[in-house]
């Protein structure tokens, strides 16, 4: 069993045991970002060696068009696009599964269902 190695253990580490690091975490390039002077995708994405192996976006809403599959493909040139959503409640139109990358399945859908203040779990 993996068990977080700070001082302070996060109470998300006893429902996601995956998440603790399995030893000593070496200090690296961590940090905060936030909207209020750039978007997010512009300082996510800089300084990252492409193309990158996967991307994962977890949301159940989504624009009506995918013009978020098109800017990952042309950033970041992914081998993998992964979107988690949920089935019922997303707002994913059917705009997504006629985007290039859809189609040329580089880009894939998968149902998980998110409980409200609980972690995401993919139905068995």
């Amino acid at each position: 069993m993996a068990r977080c190695r700070s001082r302070v253990e996060p109470p998300c580490l006893t429902d996601a045991e995956w998440l603790a690091p399995d030893a000593f975490e070496t200090p690296g390039l961590l940090r905060l970002v936030h909207n209020l002077d750039r978007p997010l995708w512009a300082q996510m994405h800089e300084g990252l060696a492409t193309p990158v192996d996967a991307v994962h976006i977890l949301s159940r809403y989504f624009d009506a068009q995918p013009a978020t599959l098109t800017r990952i493909s042309k950033d970041v040139r992914p081998k993998k696009i992964v979107l988690w959503t949920q089935n019922a409640i997303t707002t994913m139109t059917p705009a997504w599964f006629d985007h290039p990358a859809m189609i040329d399945h580089i880009a894939s859908v998968h149902d998980c269902t998110v409980l409200d203040n609980h972690s995401c779990t993919t139905p068995r």
